[in-house]
């Protein structure tokens, strides 16, 4: 069993009122991005890809999902940022979607950087 499926394994054993505190739902977030980074082709696989096809959004959303899961939110939001300004109805907005979720996270630890990415958004979205 790997680490991530231990986590998760001892994340459903919390009772619910952990699941649901902020901290509970920060964790829930961090196990959703690894399960979802596992399940793509990997980042170096997907960076040789988009080298290929620098257009291919599928390819740049999950070097996001890799990114973000490996700690990595910076780079991260730069393939979301792409993806948004290029297409923002790519996956029924799911970029715009999860740059806010991200933005909402470093809220609470990084006020200042949460605020220089959701002015970011912004400008993007008044284009």
């Amino acid at each position: 069993m790997g680490e991530a499926q231990q986590a998760a394994d001892l994340f459903n054993r919390l009772p619910n009122v952990d699941k649901k505190s902020t901290t509970g739902q920060s964790l829930s977030g961090q196990l959703w991005m690894i399960e979802e980074a596992n399940i793509t082709a990997g980042l170096q696989r997907l960076k040789e890809t988009i080298l290929m096809n620098s257009d291919n959004l599928d390819a740049r959303f999950d070097c996001a999902i890799c990114e973000i899961a490996q700690h990595n939110t910076e780079q991260g939001l730069e393939y979301l940022f792409y993806i948004q300004k290029n297409n923002a109805d790519f996956k029924d907005g799911i970029a715009k979607e999860l740059i806010i979720t991200i933005i909402n996270a470093l809220s609470n630890n990084d006020p200042q950087k949460a605020q220089q990415y959701r002015s970011q958004l912004t400008s993007i979205m008044a284009v």
